[in-house]
């Protein structure tokens, strides 16, 4: 199964990488900016990029584990190709069987410390044209790994398609990104966070050159990345520099408390790290000089080896404030329109393999929480016809649609404009084992219209449906994506469903449910955290 996934997945890639438009006469494609003139390339007959500019002094060498800064240049940049992605924390043995690796790593991305670089796409300008909306995409990967250069992040077809501007970028991520060092300060912990933060100044401070409006962009991310998205939006309470933002698929790390014993587990993780590479600061160098000689794929691989973990920690509000639940229900977040959804079976990816209800809810945290309530709930045949969709459907909640539900009810208890959604396309090429359903994620490839071979029509009129749903709430946020969605207030909390069933087009595709029995366990799931 998964083999013939990958071959389909690279079937794709090999025809978008060598296959060219014809373009008449080449454009001008030379875009000064301000850290450096960059020359693009027309990738279609209405379309230009610019790809790989090197927005940060690389990250290497004694500035391994440091903040980023602003790279700068003088010469002409060759923007023409995608530059590598930042070091993945991937079980690279696992390539052919780990569904997420097939799905977001096929072919995998190149790899490298020098990878903060940013992408634009964006449509030929035309005489008296207006300036653009920007759509801003951080991706996501757990914190752990990911990159800009996964084929269906391309930007061509929402430029094409939908007369915008797609940026997206690199940041660090696992032990790279979050170094969880005692010696640095606590502001330069979240790296990843922070280049983030200046990639998103790069595209403010540029985007107008290439027929963008810094006043109309929209961030959007997935999974960590909408994570990211959301820690940006409690990160500018006020004057926000950006104009909405969408998140899919994970808010929990924009909701979770961040204790001081995550500090602790981090400070363990790095001590570990340190004596497992001989770097106990007993001879001249510092631990951090001594880990910077060490060659990256070493420590890439200590790390796998002993299952290191290193994400986001609290830095006292430079990246995360310290209670962002509190700061939510405090007000202290950008006022600005929000578009927040899951996937219909989210947490597949978790649960390959658990089919006995039972005993998944024997085991922490459900084991915290009455298994005759969860039975009630789960265990119903005529909405889970099986075990393991049961738990799926369990899973997802607890990971995707509690966290969303208790996000846009804080806000919504403050009159946020929120449009609320979940995406239930199901496709013969995304069931990569059985009871997949629709996994986080696998909205993209139609969001950002890069589908596989295999896509039949109704997928095809459906991506251009969701593509075109993304970009009208990047364009004007203030009125509703797509006809017939209301907003989702605290007297009206109504979901749209988009992509189940046979409707497809952009003037039917919301079905409109009341959250009530969407979120009917999260009273019951909600208080694992309490």
């Amino acid at each position: 199964m998964f083999s013939l996934i990958k071959l389909a997945v690279l079937t794709l890639f090999l025809q978008k990488s060598t296959s060219s438009p014809a373009l008449s006469t080449p454009l001008n494609t030379l875009v000064h900016t301000t850290t450096g003139p960059v020359l693009g390339t027309q990738v279609a007959a209405d379309v230009l990029a610019w790809k790989g500019i090197p927005f940060a002094v690389p990250p290497i060498g004694a500035r391994r584990w440091t903040a980023p800064t602003l790279n700068s240049w003088s010469h002409v940049f060759n923007a023409t190709t995608l530059g590598p992605a930042c070091t993945q924390l991937l079980n690279k043995s696992e390539a052919a069987t780990d569904p997420s690796q097939v799905f977001y790593n096929t072919p995998p991305l190149p790899e490298s410390e020098d990878c903060l670089s940013i992408n634009v796409w964006a449509p030929v300008a035309q005489p008296h044209d207006t300036p653009k909306a920007v759509l801003f995409w951080i991706f996501g990967g757990g914190f752990q790994f990911g990159g800009s250069g996964t084929f269906f992040y391309d930007g061509a077809s929402f430029a094409q398609n939908q007369d915008v501007i797609l940026v997206s970028f690199n940041y660090r991520t696992n032990v790279f990104g979050f170094p969880s060092s005692p010696e640095l300060p606590l502001q330069q912990e979240n790296l990843a966070l922070l280049d983030q933060q200046l990639a998103l100044q790069w595209t403010i401070d540029n985007i107008a050159k290439f027929g963008g409006d810094p006043n109309k962009i929209t961030l959007f991310g997935l999974s960590a990345g909408s994570a990211s998205v959301a820690l940006l939006f409690e990160k500018f309470p006020k004057n926000p520099p950006f104009h909405s933002v969408i998140l899919q698929s994970g808010v929990n790390d924009a909701l979770d408390s961040f204790e001081v014993s995550n500090h602790t587990a981090g400070f363990v993780a790095w001590e570990m790290l340190a004596e497992g590479l001989n770097c106990t600061a007993k001879g001249g160098d510092s631990q951090l000089e001594c880990l910077r000689k060490v060659p990256t794929d070493v420590i890439e691989q200590f790390v796998l080896d002993n299952s290191l973990n290193f994400g986001p920690l609290s830095d006292n509000g430079v990246t995360i404030p310290n209670h962002p639940t509190e700061i939510l229900k405090s007000g202290q977040f950008a006022h600005i329109p929000i578009m927040i959804g899951e996937n219909s079976g989210g947490a597949s990816f978790l649960t390959i393999g658990l089919d006995n209800f039972t005993d998944f809810i024997s085991q922490p945290p459900f084991n915290t929480l009455p298994a005759d309530q969860l039975r009630e709930l789960y265990a119903v045949p005529e909405l889970f016809p099986n075990d393991a969709e049961a738990i799926i459907a369990l899973a997802t909640d607890i990971q995707y649609q509690c966290p969303n539900s208790i996000f846009s009810n804080i806000l919504a208890a403050q009159d946020q404009k929120i449009y609320r959604y979940i995406y239930g396309g199901v496709f013969p090429q995304f069931q990569f084992f059985p009871n997949a359903g629709s996994p986080e994620g696998v909205e993209l490839p139609l969001v950002f219209g890069n589908l596989f071979d295999t896509t039949n029509t109704t997928e095809i009129a459906l991506s251009k449906t969701l593509q075109t749903v993304w970009a009208n709430f990047a364009k004007n946020p203030n009125e509703p994506p797509a006809p017939n969605w209301s907003a989702y207030t605290s007297s009206n909390q109504v979901i749209a469903n988009l992509g189940f069933g046979p409707n497809v087009q952009l003037d039917n595709v919301v079905q409109l449910v009341n959250s009530s029995f969407v979120d009917r366990a999260c009273g019951l799931i909600d208080t694992i955290s309490e």
